[in-house]
């Protein structure tokens, strides 16, 4: 098992809060937070050759083993969200990925609104059973190459 240090690459992704991710009293719904997460991840993902359909391409699959989100601050409708998603572990057949959002405001510090961490098998859709973490994504992750 790699746990990999801070140097290891990272991706930002940018989302504002919509109508749609708000309850009655115009904060996000707690539910929406593992969404916002996932999107970071499989950004990332992408981002080094793993995507969606590239898994897909090679008989592969994702599936979440594990899911947790802890809350620090609630993210109101038309807030700039940044969702900054990095390999916290790298197992034989799962990849652990921590999410941080951050509310950016005009003039002042970035306020964390959540933690998140992913944690993903990966899956031999064929063979019908989990299967190594793909070697390029791995060496990818860790910027070696």
């Amino acid at each position: 098992m790699i746990s990999p240090d801070r140097n290891l690459p990272s991706i930002t992704v940018v989302q504002r809060v919509a109508a749609g991710d708000v309850d009655r009293s115009a904060i996000v719904h707690f539910a929406r937070y593992p969404g916002f997460a996932e999107t970071a991840a499989l950004a990332l993902l992408e981002q080094h050759g793993c995507g969606l359909d590239s898994l897909a391409e090679n008989g592969l699959d994702l599936r979440v083993r594990e899911l947790r989100t802890s809350y620090r601050a609630p993210a109101q409708y038309g807030d700039l969200l940044h969702l900054q998603a990095g390999p916290a572990l790298i197992g034989r057949a799962h990849l652990r990925i921590k999410v941080q959002t951050t509310r950016a405001r005009p003039e002042q510090e970035p306020e964390v609104i959540a933690n998140s961490e992913l944690d993903f098998v990966f899956y031999d859709v064929r063979r019908g059973q989990p299967t190594m973490v793909p070697q390029a994504l791995v060496t990818s992750l860790q910027g070696v190459g």
